[in-house]
């Protein structure tokens, strides 16, 4: 009996619309659905919402200055003392109008998509025959690289440390979170390890 959950995850768009609470009700039943087993679909909405988060809390107000500079740049007199104009009021017209309430949401549906884009990439695995719930292996282990790793009480580099593991120590990943790995180390601590002390 196959032990893994046959299932194809959706394009970056539906996510997109989902995260946002763009899709209509048997949409978005459907959806919640999926990532009920689907971990890369979850970890792709988490940094998705986490990084308009953060782009979010960097956006400022076009300062007036700058803003009355663009309006008087030489191009927009040039194009039309050179007959650009008729040009441009023709490309005006040819977009589509987009309500202004729609356009914050479709500004951060682009966003996102150009996050989770960039950050699909293929599941490293270096067996493909060991048996997963969802996207972790059912039981991994793996080798400290570093000189040093260090053990914290929770995924944050300011977390208390509860222990240090030198290169050649081994441990057993439990679950994982944004560069972090859940670890069970032999004597029974647990805490999370940074991704880099592995590579």
């Amino acid at each position: 009996m196959n032990d893994t959950i046959a299932h194809e995850c959706p394009d970056e768009e539906l996510l997109l619309a989902y995260g946002l609470r763009l899709l209509d009700g048997p949409g978005t039943a459907e959806m919640e659905q999926h990532l009920a087993s689907c971990d890369a679909c979850i970890a792709a909405l988490a940094l998705a919402k986490h990084r308009l988060q953060v782009v979010s809390d960097c956006l400022a107000p076009v300062p007036r200055e700058v803003a009355e500079k663009v309006a008087a740049t030489p191009h927009r007199a040039a194009a039309t003392s050179a007959g650009g104009a008729p040009a441009l009021q023709t490309a005006r017209r040819a977009r589509l109008p987009i309500p202004p309430r729609w356009s914050w949401p479709l500004a951060l549906a682009a966003g996102l998509l150009l996050v989770v884009g960039v950050q699909v990439r293929p599941w490293p695995s270096s067996d493909a025959s060991e048996r997963t719930t969802r996207a972790i292996a059912v039981r991994n282990t793996l080798e400290v690289s570093a000189r040093t790793a260090v053990v914290r009480k929770e995924p944050h580099p300011r977390a208390e440390v509860v222990a240090t593991l030198r290169r050649g120590d081994t441990v057993t990943i439990g679950s994982e979170e944004r560069e972090w790995y859940r670890v069970s180390l032999p004597d029974g601590t647990v805490g999370w390890v940074e991704q880099d002390a592995f590579r």
